[in-house]
Formats: structure tokens, sequence, C-alpha cells
């Protein structure tokens, strides 16, 4: 019974494993959404300072 037993276990730590390692690959996944959605924010930010710089420089001109 030990030895079934073992097995028993010792399968479930497996999944285990592979569970944890899919959440590991689904946080590393999270984490690239997250470093995209930021340099998205910093690509917008410097758009805007850029119009706003042309169009002041644009009433400037006038």
């Amino acid at each position: 019974m030990s030895c079934t037993r073992d097995v028993v276990s010792c399968t479930r730590d497996v999944v285990f494993g592979i569970q944890n390692a899919m959440f590991g690959v689904l946080d590393g996944m999270f984490g690239v959404q997250g470093g995209v959605f930021v340099t998205h924010d910093g690509v917008f930010d410097v758009a805007a300072v850029t119009s706003a710089a042309t169009a002041l420089g644009e009433l400037g001109t006038r």
C-alpha cells in the first residue's frame, strides 16, 4: 500500500509542479503585457507633448 501511496503523492506533486509552471508562465505574460501598456503610455505621452509643443509653436509663428 505504501508503494501505491507514494505513486499517488508523486503524481500529485508532478501535477502541482505543472500547475505552478503554468501559473509562472501566465505571470510572465501578464508582466510582459504590463510592460507593453507602460511603453504605450510613454509613447502616447511623448506624442501628446510633441503635438502640444507643435501647436504652441504654430501659435507663436502666427
